[in-house]
This record gives C-alpha cells, sequence and structure tokens, in this order.
C-alpha cells in the first residue's frame, strides 16, 4: 500500500541543535566512565532554561535500578524513528536528505545575504509518497519555517525560498542520488 512520510530538519540556530548538543555530551560523558551503560535523555529548552530529562543506567545504578535524572515529556513530538537504506550515499532516507539540505541552503543564504532579513532558526519538513515497493514516487508536502524581521515582506520571501532554496535543494539531491 503506498504510504506518505515525513522528515525534517533544523536551521543552524534552531533550540533543538543546542539541545541535541547538550544531550550528546551527557551520553558520552555517561560512556567515558561506564562504556556499557545505557542511556535515554531528552533535553528541552524553554526561555532562559534547559531541562534535561531521562533514565541511565550505570555504574552509579548497577544493582538493577536505574538513576533517573527528571522525568518530563514534550506534548508536541511524534514518534521519532530511524533506519539505513540504500536510498541515499548516506544511507538515510531521501525525504530526510532533502530536508538537511533545505536548511543547509538556507543557512548558507541567511550567512551570505542572499535572502535578506531571515534568522537562524528554523526548520524544513519534506512529506512523500512512496509506491508499494519503497520508492518514492511524489512530493507531498514541503513546509519551511524560518525566523524572519517585522518588515519582511513575506510573499517575496516565499518566492525567494522556493525558487532559490527548495527547487534546487531537489534538482541537486535527485539529480545526486536519483532513484533506487
Amino acid at each position: 500500500m503506498p504510504t506518505v512520510r515525513t522528515s525534517e530538519s533544523t536551521f543552524i540556530g534552531h533550540p533543538d541543535k543546542l539541545c541535541d548538543l547538550i544531550a550528546g555530551i551527557i551520553l558520552d560523558d555517561l560512556l567515558v566512565t561506564d562504556p556499557a551503560a545505557r542511556c535515554a535523555v531528552e533535553v528541552m529548552a524553554t526561555k532562559g532554561r534547559i531541562i534535561a530529562a531521562g533514565v541511565s543506567t550505570s555504574l552509579e545504578a548497577r544493582d538493577g535500578n536505574e538513576s533517573a535524572f527528571v522525568l518530563t515529556g514534550a506534548g508536541d513530538q511524534g514518534t521519532v524513528y530511524g533506519y539505513a537504506t540504500a536510498e541515499t550515499r548516506e544511507r538515510l532516507p531521501l525525504l530526510l536528505v532533502i530536508a538537511h539540505d533545505i536548511c543547509k541552503r538556507l543557512d548558507t543564504a541567511r550567512v551570505d545575504g542572499v535572502i535578506r532579513g531571515i534568522g537562524s532558526d528554523g526548520k524544513s519538513q519534506v512529506s512523500l509518497r512512496y509506491d508499494d515497493d519503497g520508492h518514492a514516487t511524489d512530493v507531498e508536502a514541503v513546509v519551511v519555517s524560518i525566523q524572519h524581521t517585522k518588515d519582511t515582506d513575506l510573499e517575496e520571501l516565499r518566492r525567494q525560498v522556493t525558487n532559490l532554496i527548495i527547487t534546487s535543494a531537489f534538482v541537486s539531491t535527485v539529480t545526486t542520488f536519483g532513484p533506487g
């Protein structure tokens, strides 16, 4: 049965990037002291506050107990899963590679001044339709959310993002990787 799959990526200034960095440091630090440790860590950021949440089993809690540092959650998150695929050279799903490429291109356009009035916080979301054999067949949706100044002309920004970023990301990715 054909399905639609969605993936997202974030810009360099998105709080998720900082949260991922903090979670990685927590995990790395734990694994240095205990290579057999298991850890589930989630980091959340809000105005002036960073919250690290999760559970770990390590040398400090070896008697079958778990060490819980904070137990909380985020209500706006979907189910996250990962897998390796032959769709791309990176072994990542095509839709994720395209989402990453859109973000990289927007980060570069902001830094180089190609698109003016945009900030470093934002994300892209790509949804592709897949056939019964698991091959991408159609673009279902592309969503780009980007921080911008108050005086930004939204229609001009939409045109620039569509023409300079999204179209070139799809052309570059599909040309480079191709189907199957």
